[in-house]
């Protein structure tokens, strides 16, 4: 009896691990460092960039990072290679992610551009 025990938490304990699988968007997942700017059609590198990060969670959040540090939080979407972020009903910017680059074309309808690298 203790032996069928044994065996039918183990078999709980992986259908649990399988069924959490770390999520659709799991590879997406990490930070990604702004190597690019482009605002008010000035383009912007390296410490001139006004984002530092962009953190993609596993929980459908992320974490925007600027310059001086004050981290903003918002939900995104991932659907092929359109990501999609945005926080309560409001669409602050749809991009492109692929092959551990995220390009955001227009960030609130401002213009402002971004393109982000996936840190190491």
């Amino acid at each position: 009896m203790k032996r069928f025990a044994a065996l039918l938490l183990a078999v709980m304990m992986l259908v649990f691990l399988v069924s959490c699988g770390g999520g659709k968007d799991a590879e997406y997942v990490g930070t990604y460092n702004c190597v690019w700017a482009n605002v008010l059609d000035v383009e912007l590198t390296g410490e001139d960039v006004p984002v530092k990060t962009l953190e993609l969670k596993a929980d459908g959040k992320c974490v925007w990072t600027p310059d001086d540090g004050t981290a903003s939080e918002y939900d995104y979407e991932v659907d092929g290679t359109t990501l999609k972020i945005s926080s309560y009903g409001v669409d602050y910017a749809t991009g492109t992610i692929e092959g551990g680059n995220i390009d955001i074309p227009d960030w609130l309808g401002l213009g402002f551009s971004y393109k982000f690298e996936k840190a190491n």
